[in-house]
């Protein structure tokens, strides 16, 4: 794993180009409501702009960011590690890119650093937290433990008001099957 980029959006934007990011794993395996296939491929090649204009709900999830990731630490008595705004890093193989919210250096019962993924929820979405993570997320953070070389992962929502959150241990299992996914996703047309 390697550094390539922190404090600067637009190399964040032109490295989000190199690869496939965590955000863009749930489309790849067909776990996303938000976008498809076709339009990340689009995005991905050039043949679309990317769609880098913030909408308010998004500025209202970066806004929301600290003080949701401030109340699970409360909450659980859990550090977290803020990392600078536009980080990005590339796993191995290359293609793989992670721009994770927090590390997190102190789970009560599994070993050694992990991160926490923080989620603002809007009303409509609460239903998908019911009883745990969306597929979107749980795949989001596998994918992000696999680039930062991590064992678990905490995904943390601010759901219709309320804190929710669980953890999620690496699978190999699912690695594997993601990491074949986005080689035949990459190599495809070649």
């Amino acid at each position: 794993m390697k550094l390539l980029t922190e404090g600067d959006r637009a190399k964040w934007l032109a490295a989000r180009h190199l690869g496939i990011g965590s955000s863009d794993a749930p489309v790849l395996v067909g776990a996303s409501r938000r976008k498809s296939l076709l339009a990340l491929f689009a995005e991905k090649t050039g043949l679309v702009a990317d769609d880098t204009e913030e909408t308010e709900l998004m500025e209202a999830g970066l806004e929301l960011q600290p003080g949701i990731g401030r109340m699970f630490a409360r909450r659980t008595g859990r550090t977290l590690v803020d990392l600078p705004p536009w980080t990005v890093y590339q796993g191995d193989p290359g293609y793989m890119l992670a721009s994770p919210d927090f590390l997190c250096p102190d789970h009560p019962t599994l070993p050694g650093m992990g991160g926490v993924e923080v989620k603002f929820v809007t009303f409509v979405q609460g239903d998908e937290w019911e009883e745990e993570p969306p597929l979107a997320a749980q795949v989001q953070v596998q994918h992000q433990m696999y680039v930062l070389e991590r064992e678990w992962w905490t995904v943390a929502g601010l759901v219709r008001g309320k804190l929710k959150y669980a953890d999620v241990e690496r699978d190999e299992r699912f690695l594997k099957v993601l990491l074949v996914t986005l080689i035949r996703g990459l190599f495809a047309n070649h």
